[in-house]
């Protein structure tokens, strides 16, 4: 039990390390079993310089992809150029990938940077694929989804920093309290919507008969719905919208419903955020 208590926190420890540390352990682990060849291009991959012309190629690729998806976005032809540095950097990505199956063999998947670099560059030939089978198609979604997963590529960069590292495990620890909490709000939100369509909705029409809400085509339905009142409640206390637009005239009409903005107020905002 303790052996494989050990190997499953060395497992994971090797997936929050660069690429350049865990050529070092794996050589370390394996260097009897490895061939020329193999300790070669391990050497090349465990440099430091070949970590940073991989991350200023990352680099370049972001601001590619910028250049492309505004040139799209006012319908402008991709020029040749950016074509050809697509397709090499696609190249140079796939031998990378290549090196590194090649150099890790079984333990491959136990770097979780190696499993997303797969899966962008799977999407990425997938993609090229597609274009030639169906040709350029402005509105077909898949593509311009396909495209988005190559962005996925800057957290390779980030790794490569100490600092950076460090914040992006952090974030990625506090996404499962984010995502509870997330669930938790959207709860509470359709909870309060339902009082809302029952008890402000109603009084929110007799306003609206009196034409206080002239120029807002979305007051006179804000609580007019469970789905209206959730969106609603999100414009005014998550984006900070408007709030008194159309909670100030409710509670001048009726007072007492003040209660019930303070209530959701307080737990949207104080309770959970």
């Amino acid at each position: 039990m303790e052996a494989e208590s050990e190997g499953s926190t060395a497992k994971r420890s090797l997936g929050s390390r660069s690429l350049s540390s865990l050529v070092h352990e794996h050589k370390q682990q394996h260097k009897a079993d490895w061939g020329g060849l193999q300790t070669w291009i391990g050497k090349v991959l465990e440099s430091s310089i070949y970590d940073g012309t991989m991350g200023v190629s990352i680099l370049f690729n972001i601001v590619l992809i910028i250049y492309q998806t505004d040139l799209q976005a006012s319908q402008e032809r991709l020029p040749t150029w950016s074509k050809v540095c697509e397709n090499t950097l696609l190249a140079v990505y796939t031998l990378d990938l290549c090196a590194r199956l090649f150099v890790f063999r079984s333990t491959f998947i136990d770097f979780k940077l190696n499993l997303l670099d797969f899966f962008v560059i799977v999407s990425d030939w997938a993609t090229m694929a597609l274009h030639t089978i169906i040709g350029d198609i402005p509105s077909f979604t898949v593509f311009r989804i396909c495209r988005l997963f190559r962005l996925l590529r800057v957290l390779k960069v980030m790794v490569m920093a100490r600092e950076l590292q460090v914040l992006l495990m952090g974030f990625a620890s506090a996404m499962k309290a984010m995502f509870w909490a997330s669930i938790m709000l959207v709860v509470l939100l359709t909870l309060w919507s339902i009082v809302a369509v029952e008890v402000l909705h109603p009084i929110n029409m007799r306003i609206a008969e009196r034409g206080i809400y002239e120029g807002c085509s979305r007051c006179e339905r804000a609580f007019s719905t469970v789905m209206h009142s959730n969106l609603t409640f999100l414009q005014q206390l998550l984006a900070g919208d408007s709030w008194g637009q159309v909670s100030i005239p409710i509670i001048e009409e009726e007072p007492a419903t003040a209660f019930v903005f303070m209530a959701v107020m307080g737990m949207v905002n104080l309770g959970l955020l």
